[in-house]
């Protein structure tokens, strides 16, 4: 789905199997490409001003083909200017995930690593590939920049995971009242060393149910999470020159959801 912001905006998108398709959106326009038999992952939309672009499926199995009930995931993409090389993705409590990671570079090489394997792959410009961690954090470099989406199992959510350099010094967030099953978390990638100058709406957070250890290169970080209450929040690191990731996620019986706090983008964005 491809949202225009201004008039005239010509946009191009090209598929991974050749096809393209040309078309000029105005204002608040929304052009909207569906397909029921192919995957459409690795589609490029260019456009001559800004557009948003959205991507998704109405109805996904995430790791697990033999469940009754499938998933409905989207997430908001980001632009290939905004890729970046280094990432860290947070464990989502004991669920187990997946990631796939993309390319806007060709020759490539994207290491992947958890706790119990590490592999590296050379991939072209506007390729893919997808890893499979053991319910661990996993430690994700590349030598061009790249996007990272992690993925759920079972009531899935797909969310962008921002690069390192990414990371910010404060964020504001909403945690939604989805339903009475729903439990809300955050995780929060930050310096071991910093850990205890995060605040949670002024006071330290106390509702800790997990925390995880990073490989290296980013031994030097460490993953903690917490159980907090739907509603606004504000998170920050007292030290002002200090920077974290931020994930928020919600799960329940029948639904889940999860998405970045906020991302620092360059100037070019």
């Amino acid at each position: 789905m491809v949202i225009a912001a201004f008039a005239n905006t010509e946009i191009n998108i090209s598929y991974s199997n050749g096809k393209s398709i040309s078309k000029t959106l105005n204002w608040l326009d929304v052009y909207q490409e569906m397909s029921s038999e192919n995957d459409l992952t690795g589609t490029i939309v260019r456009s001559s001003k800004p557009v948003s672009v959205v991507s998704g499926t109405s109805c996904t199995h995430v790791l697990r083909i033999n469940t009754y009930g499938c998933d409905m995931v989207g997430e908001q993409m980001i632009p290939t200017k905004a890729f970046e090389k280094h990432f860290i993705i947070p464990p989502i409590l004991s669920n187990q995930f997946m990631v796939r990671i993309f390319s806007s570079q060709s020759n490539n090489t994207v290491c992947v690593k958890d706790s119990l394997f590490e592999k590296c792959t050379t991939i072209g410009a506007h390729q893919w590939l997808e890893s499979v961690p053991y319910s661990s954090t996993l430690v994700v470099t590349s030598q061009e920049p790249i996007s990272v989406i992690q993925y759920k199992e079972s009531e899935g959510y797909m969310t962008i995971i921002p690069g390192i350099r990414q990371f910010m010094n404060s964020y504001s967030f909403v945690a939604p009242e989805a339903s009475q099953d729903h439990n809300n978390y955050i995780s929060v990638t930050i310096l071991s060393s910093a850990s205890q100058t995060l605040r949670l709406d002024g006071k330290p957070p106390r509702q800790l149910v997990g925390t995880s250890n990073v490989q290296p290169p980013f031994n030097n970080y460490t993953v903690v999470t917490f159980n907090i209450t739907a509603g606004y929040h504000v998170m920050i690191s007292t030290e002002t020159h200090i920077t974290f990731g931020l994930i928020v996620f919600g799960i329940g019986k029948l639904a889940a959801y999860g998405y970045p706090a906020g991302i620092k983008f360059g100037k070019s964005i």
